[in-house]
C-alpha cells in the first residue's frame, strides 16, 4: 500500500527476492490516482485520488484471467480503469531497478495509456521460471490431465492391456487437445510403465514444448556506406533500395 509511505525501490527488490515463486507476483507501481466518475447524488464529477497498488495487481490478475488461454501473456497488456501514476518511474530506471528483479512493473506510455513492460513472476533466475505464462501452462496442463483421467474413472478397474492402453489414450488425447489449442507446442515419448514397488501402480512419462511467449524483439542495425542506393524518379517519388 503506497498510499501513506512510499515504497523504497530496495524495498520491492527484497520483497520480490525473497518470495523467488514462478506463481507469485509482485507489482509496481505502488501507488495510482483513481477517479471514481460521476457522483449520482451531486451530479458533480468526483476529484481523483490515490489508491493502493494492489487495485492494479487486481486488475492485472483478471487481465490474465480473460485471455484466450493461459499461453498468452500478460506482457504489453493494456490495464484500464486508473487516472495516473503518481511520480512515474522513466523506462530506463524500470529496465534497470525492476524487471531484473522480478517486479511485474506498469507505466503510463504517452498515449496516456496503461502498459504492462513485461509478465514476470518474482523467480527471475532463468528466463522458463521467469515468464509467467510458462508456469501456468505446465500447471494447466497438469489440470487437464488430472481431469481427463478423474472422468475416465479408470482407477478402480482392473489392471489389464486394455485398461493401461485406456490410460494411455487419454493422456494422449489430452495432449492432443492441448496441442490443438495451442496451449502447447508438441510432445514427446509418451509412455506408460508399471511401479515395481506398487504393482498398483502406473506411471505415464513424456516431455512437452510449451508455447513460449514473445517478450522481446531485438532489432540490429548497422552503417554501411558502401550499400544501398537511392533511385530518383520523377518529383512524386524517391524510393530507398536495399
Amino acid at each position: 500500500d503506497g498510499t501513506q509511505n512510499q515504497v523504497t525501490t530496495t524495498a520491492l527488490q527484497s520483497l520480490a527476492s525473497g518470495i523467488n515463486s514462478t506463481r507469485i507476483s509482485t507489482v509496481f507501481p505502488a501507488s495510482l490516482t483513481y477517479n471514481p466518475g460521476l457522483n449520482t447524488s451531486t451530479g458533480l464529477t468526483n476529484v481523483s485520488f490515490n489508491i493502493p497498488g494492489y487495485y492494479m495487481a487486481a486488475a492485472i490478475a483478471g487481465t490474465f484471467v480473460g485471455q484466450v488461454n493461459v499461453a498468452t501473456p500478460v506482457t504489453n497488456k493494456q490495464i484500464y480503469g486508473f487516472v495516473d501514476i503518481p511520480n512515474q518511474i522513466s523506462a530506463v530506471d524500470a529496465q534497470t531497478n525492476y524487471l531484473p528483479y522480478g517486479i511485474l512493473t506498469v507505466r503510463k506510455k504517452r498515449d496516456g495509456n496503461f502498459w504492462i513492460l513485461h509478465g514476470l513472476t518474482t523467480n527471475v533466475s532463468n528466463w522458463l521460471t521467469a515468464e509467467i505464462s510458462i508456469s501456468a501452462i505446465g500447471d494447466r496442463l497438469a489440470n487437464l490431465i488430472k481431469n481427463d483421467l478423474d472422468n475416465s474413472f479408470l482407477v478402480g478397474g482392473p489392471l489389464t492391456k486394455n485398461t493401461t492402453a485406456a490410460v494411455i489414450g487419454t493422456v494422449q488425447g489430452t495432449l492432443t487437445n492441448a496441442l490443438s489449442s495451442g496451449l502447447i507446442q508438441g510432445y514427446q515419448n509418451l509412455a506408460l510403465t508399471t511401479n515395481p514397488a506398487t504393482p498398483t501402480t502406473v506411471n505415464v512419462t513424456f516431455q512437452y514444448s510449451p508455447s513460449y511467449p514473445i517478450s522481446y524483439i531485438q532489432v540490429a542495425l548497422s552503417l554501411n556506406s558502401q550499400t544501398g542506393q537511392v533511385i530518383y524518379g520523377n518529383a512524386q517519388s524517391n524510393f530507398v533500395v536495399y
